[in-house]
């Protein structure tokens, strides 16, 4: 007789308990929620001026990094994977994954901190990680070394933290950049976070979260 398939509920989560115990609560609170996402792999001129492409490559693969790394995934040569970021046609860049946060966390931090505040659930993983995006925009690591923000929203991120002299100041004028924030509570998790990442560095800041929070 064929048994049911029973797939374990943190199948998807991290090995480490004290990251699994932050996915865990970061997924009650939106599990149940739709999906509203814009993310796509469509170049908006595609369908403005519907020029022919140049091969089968540049249209199903090309723009798409997920479909390439399923290839590699699947035994596709290195060398091969590694022709793609040859190609004149692919005009992204590896970091742009992480780089484009005022993109991505209005629908993946904003909204959840939302929906687990209306829960009244804990939010101090959504806090803290809304809080290192804010540290990021001063553009220097904990040592010191700078490096260039690379973010549709720079300017208007720059502009906005230019006069933001305190800690509060500065969470609540990067997060206005992404959307409205008007939650008072969240703003002062946010700031006493970011106050920790900006006097005490990531490394430290996340080993006493987890530690927190096993």
């Amino acid at each position: 007789m064929t048994r049911p398939l029973v797939l374990h509920p943190d199948r998807l989560f991290p090995a480490d308990p004290g990251i699994r115990a932050i996915a865990r609560a970061l997924y009650a609170g939106v599990k149940d929620l739709p999906i509203v996402s814009p993310h796509g792999h469509t170049d908006p001129s595609w369908f403005a001026y519907d020029e022919p492409f140049t091969d089968p490559a540049s249209l199903l693969i090309v723009p798409d990094h997920y479909v390439f790394r399923m290839l590699y995934s699947q035994g596709v040569a290195l060398e091969s994977v590694m022709a793609r970021f040859a190609t004149s046609a692919l005009e992204h860049r590896t970091r742009q994954i992480a780089m484009d946060g005022s993109q991505k966390l209005p629908q993946r931090l904003l909204a959840p901190l939302s929906a687990v505040r209306d829960q009244a659930g804990s939010f101090a993983a959504i806090a803290l990680a809304l809080a290192a995006w804010v540290r990021w925009q001063a553009g220097a690591t904990d040592t010191g070394e700078r490096f260039a923000i690379d973010d549709p929203a720079a300017q208007a991120l720059a502009d906005a933290l230019r006069d933001a002299g305190t800690t509060r100041a500065r969470a609540a004028a990067a997060l206005a950049v992404l959307g409205p924030v008007h939650d008072e509570v969240a703003l002062d998790a946010v700031a006493a976070h970011l106050s920790h990442l900006e006097t005490s560095g990531a490394r430290a800041v996340l080993t006493a979260f987890l530690g927190e929070n096993a």
